[in-house]
C-alpha cells in the first residue's frame, strides 16, 4: 500500500478510505455510463485506479521472489502465477473473535460485534466488487484455517 500511495500521491489512510467505499451499486453503473456518454475513455473512478495500481504492485513484488500478501485481492493479482497458495484465516469461536477485537483494536465490548460485522461486510463488498467472487466462498482458497 505504501508504494501505491506514493505513486498515486495519496496517503495510506486515503487509500484505505477508498477501499472502504468500494461499491457495486447502481450509482457506480451510472457513473461509468456517464463516462461513456461524455467520450471519456477512462471509465475507472478513483477507487478503480487505486485497485489497478495495487494489483500491479502486488504482481511486481511477487516477481522479486517469495512474499506474503494480506488482502487487497492479491489472489486475483496472482491467479496466473504458479506456486501461489491462497489462504483464508477464520475463527469459528465468536467469543475469541470478540476478545481479539477488544484487545487488538481497543474496541469497547458493547460494540465489538457490530464493528466486526461492519468491517466483514466492507471486506466482502470490496472483494466482490473487484473480483466478482464471494469473499467467504472457500472454493476461492487453497487453505482454510
Amino acid at each position: 500500500m505504501e508504494a501505491v500511495s506514493k505513486k498515486q500521491n495519496l496517503s495510506a489512510n486515503e487509500i484505505e478510505k477508498y477501499e472502504e467505499t468500494a461499491t457495486n451499486s447502481f450509482l457506480y453503473y451510472l457513473y461509468v455510463m456517464g463516462q461513456v456518454n461524455t467520450g471519456d475513455a477512462d471509465m475507472l473512478c478513483r477507487e478503480g485506479h487505486i485497485f489497478v495500481a495495487e494489483q500491479a504492485e502486488i504482481q511486481r513484488l511477487a516477481m522479486n521472489g517469495r512474499a506474503i500478501f494480506l488482502g487487497h485481492c492479491a489472489s486475483e493479482a496472482l491467479k496466473e502465477k504458479k506456486h501461489v497458495v491462497r489462504v483464508f484465516i477464520r475463527c469459528n469461536n465468536e467469543e475469541e473473535k470478540r476478545d481479539r477485537i477488544i484487545k487488538d483494536y481497543g474496541i469497547q465490548r458493547e460494540i465489538a460485534e457490530s464493528t466486526r460485522k461492519r468491517f466483514d461486510k466492507k471486506r466482502a463488498n470490496y472483494y466482490h466488487v473487484n473480483t466478482g467472487k464471494k469473499w467467504d466462498d472457500f472454493r476461492n482458497y487453497d487453505v482454510i484455517r
